[in-house]
């Protein structure tokens, strides 16, 4: 199926907190880290902030944005996966979830 102009800013008027989450996350990833703060440290930011937009607009279903964190935490922090799923296998955090 092929869309056209009409049907895209459609979609982007219907998504708009999502876009604005991920153009938000874009444009703290770009920015110079702050003085006192790490490179990892500024990707925890921006996860931290594209995590909240998400949850407080509910632009995903809550627990997509836990999963998006567990996702945002091995593309941008390098993190193993394996460390990142061991991190979930908590029974608070599975209570929470």
């Amino acid at each position: 199926m092929r869309l056209g102009p009409r049907e895209i800013t459609r979609l982007v008027v219907e998504r708009k907190w999502l876009v604005v989450g991920f153009i938000v996350g874009a444009i703290l990833l770009v920015l110079p880290t702050p003085l006192g703060l790490t490179r990892q440290g500024m990707a925890v930011l921006t996860i931290t902030v594209v995590a909240t937009v998400f949850f407080i607009t509910e632009a995903v279903p809550l627990l997509t944005v836990a999963l998006m964190i567990a996702v945002f935490q091995v593309l941008l922090l390098g993190v193993s996966s394996r460390e990142v799923a061991r991190s979930f296998m908590s029974d608070s955090v599975f209570f929470i979830m």
